[in-house]
């Protein structure tokens, strides 16, 4: 009855109606308030959030919910459910150019959307030199995948949707002849987090029949004009889906890489966390010599499972040269080193507007930025006590010694199970890491802070 590629229509139309180019969580209540305006018909916040992938469904929506939604939207679908899916697209005549359309269309709202959502200005975010090389490394290679891994802030949405806006304007020759095709992994799940089959997702985000094989079309094209398809996925993080679904997820995008794996045609290039990529690297090497279609690049560092390296002097300085702010080498150096991480940028910004003398106290700004940063993050946060809590253990039990290690995650929750909420948002803010332990930790979890300074200052104040 929902078919994945009629609800992503579905929810594009409500997304245009409502003139909402990125949706938030928060959006779904003026939706609801809107739909009871103009229709005098009930769906609840809780709905629309289930509908856009904020919270997790256990049941398909009602025929009513459907119909009050394609109302809202102004469309009446086929069927009277309205979401067969099946109308029109089988009897069209097909060729690429009707495929790299499609996939342009939902690249430039996949930029629109990073722009939209981005800390900083997007026209002041830079584009990372790193990201261009290794991308057009592996372009040229006989690899089949890569994917740009990191602890949390260091900016790999960003780092996407500026590498797909040079793509896309034709500013890398190696790309010239390709097609892009950018989406969210909320375009290729179900309101169930079920995708059963990434090519067939794929297929319907492309328009292309499900009886025919995006395979047969990419390397018909490829064989033609060189040109391949680059497919780009982000946004794995924000799914609430419980592990086996998310494993079941991962399963069949590596299910996809194995079937591109001998061809030549398309480039899968996707965007994980660094537990996310633990995990899916597990599932990966259940599959034979699929390592070795990984493109790893240039700055993978096995201990901290990241390839996005800190920005470099240069980035630092284009960024706030953009931003009319003083230039790197007039910064005091605790400041300079501060600024290499991305997510500190915009609590610094944010300092420079609530304090017109920063000129002469650049030294004291350097030492309040990991403070003014865990205030927004724990304690001005919802659960904050119990991210406190929290916190307070983990440092506890990571001991004060030359050497920081993980300790066990049974041993960190043990007594805390109730404050679940507060540890999962402690992971998604990038406060704190979970990861698998080391060979006499088998089989069990350990949480580290993401970063030793944040132990550093989490140490240093009173909790």
């Amino acid at each position: 009855m929902e078919h994945i590629s009629t609800l992503s229509e579905l929810k594009n139309l409500i997304l245009h109606k409502a003139q909402i180019p990125a949706i938030t969580p928060g959006d779904c209540k003026s939706i609801s308030r809107e739909i009871s305006k103009n229709l005098n018909k009930s769906v609840s916040e809780t709905t629309l959030k289930r509908l856009f992938g904020f919270a997790c469904m256990q049941h398909h929506f009602s025929s009513y919910t459907l119909t009050a939604l394609s109302e809202y939207a102004g469309k009446t679908f086929v069927g009277c459910n309205g979401l067969d899916g099946s109308a029109g697209v089988e009897n069209l005549p097909f060729s690429w150019r009707n495929i790299h359309e499609a996939a342009t269309r939902h690249t430039e709202l996949a930029i629109k959307c990073i722009k939209n959502r981005s800390e900083i200005p997007f026209e002041h975010t830079v584009n990372r030199n790193f990201a261009e090389k290794d991308f057009v490394e592996f372009f040229s290679s006989d690899c089949s995948f890569m994917s740009f891994i990191s602890p949390p802030g260091l900016g790999r949405t960003l780092i996407m949707g500026r590498l797909a806006k040079k793509i896309l304007q034709e500013k890398l020759s190696i790309t010239s002849r390709s097609t892009l095709l950018f989406l969210s992994v909320r375009n290729i799940v179900d309101e169930f987090g079920i995708c059963e089959s990434f090519e067939d997702q794929l297929k319907s985000q492309l328009g292309i029949a499900k009886k025919d094989s995006l395979i047969k079309y990419a390397n018909e094209h490829y064989e033609a004009t060189g040109g391949k398809l680059i497919v780009f996925i982000d946004g794995l993080v924000e799914l609430a889906l419980k592990q086996d679904k998310i494993t079941a997820l991962f399963d069949t995008i590596i299910n996809f890489i194995v079937k591109i794996g001998q061809q030549k045609s398309i480039k899968l290039v996707m965007s994980m966390r660094s537990n996310t990529w633990t995990n899916f690297k597990s599932c990966m090497l259940k599959q034979h010599g699929l390592e070795q279609k990984w493109f790893k690049g240039a700055h993978y560092n096995e201990n901290e499972i990241s390839n996005v390296p800190l920005l470099t002097e240069d980035e630092i300085d284009q960024v706030l040269s953009g931003l009319g702010l003083a230039a790197l080498a007039d910064l005091q150096p605790k400041l300079r080193t501060q600024l290499s991480f991305p997510f500190y940028m915009q609590p610094y910004i944010e300092m420079l507007s609530d304090n017109s003398e920063y000129g002469h106290i650049e030294s004291s700004v350097a030492v309040s930025l990991t403070p003014f940063f865990m205030y927004n993050k724990v304690y001005s946060s919802s659960y904050s006590t119990e991210k406190i809590y929290f916190i307070k253990r983990l440092v506890e039990l990571t001991g004060s010694g030359p050497t920081v290690h993980p300790v066990l995650k049974e041993n960190l929750i043990s007594g805390l199970e109730m404050f679940k909420n507060a540890y999962k948002e402690l992971l998604c803010d990038g406060i704190l890491m979970e990861e698998k332990g080391n060979e006499q930790q088998l089989y069990k979890r350990v949480v580290r802070f993401v970063h030793p300074h944040f132990f550093e200052y989490f140490n240093s104040v009173s909790l």
